[in-house]
């Protein structure tokens, strides 16, 4: 167990000296927009905020600059996950924000019926429904922006570090998305778990 940690530790100093070799995280997001050819995506830096995250409805992406998101080997690919993110399909990220909105309001209403005894049943599998349908484009959105990252990763460093330091981070960053996107799909699942569970629980008692 020690020699494992010892080695773990040993490894992620390497990676974190590969990717201390890069520009601040807003510049590397800004390369990487270029790279894409986006012209119109705009990078905010917060102290508020403790993630990195893109919004579609002002086309920006929001960086954290709390500490733990802007060191460490796994920024790069943070940074391409997010600008990925900026020239995905408006359609279906439209149809992601208004599902998303109906089906917290439709929670409320479903929670409301089920107390009051109102149509349980037909209400109760309408919003089962619901929940199911309003997480797909989500689904869709980050697996194909957790995908491409890898490519619009290797683009990136590809001419900023040695062929050997390239790969190194690239085969880190592929063993972690195999090991966690399992993990990060149930993740966005559980909010809609739990208030499934919610109106299950008020159905039955």
């Amino acid at each position: 167990m020690i020699n494992y940690l010892r080695k773990w530790k040993q490894e992620n100093r390497k990676l974190s000296n590969i990717s201390d070799k890069f520009s601040s995280n807003d510049l590397v997001a800004k390369q990487m927009l270029e790279l894409l050819n986006n012209k119109t995506t705009k990078i905010k830096v917060d102290n508020d905020i403790k993630n990195n995250y893109y919004v579609f409805l002002t086309d920006t992406i929001y960086l954290s600059n709390k500490e733990v998101n802007k060191n460490g080997y796994q920024r790069i690919c943070v940074m391409a996950h997010e600008c990925i993110h900026s020239i995905q399909s408006k359609t279906i990220q439209t149809i992601n924000f208004i599902l998303s909105n109906i089906e917290l309001i439709a929670f409320v209403i479903t929670f409301i019926c089920m107390v009051i005894k109102f149509n349980v049943n037909i209400v109760f599998y309408s919003y089962m429904i619901l929940n199911i349908i309003s997480v797909i484009p989500r689904i869709i959105l980050e697996l194909n922006a957790t995908l491409k990252s890898i490519n619009l990763t290797k683009k990136y460093i590809e001419d900023k570090v040695e062929d050997n330091e390239t790969n190194t981070l690239l085969n880190s960053y592929k063993k972690q998305i195999i090991l966690f996107l399992p993990l990060f799909i149930v993740s966005l699942l559980l909010g809609r778990f739990f208030r499934f569970l919610i109106i299950y629980i008020t159905m039955i008692i």
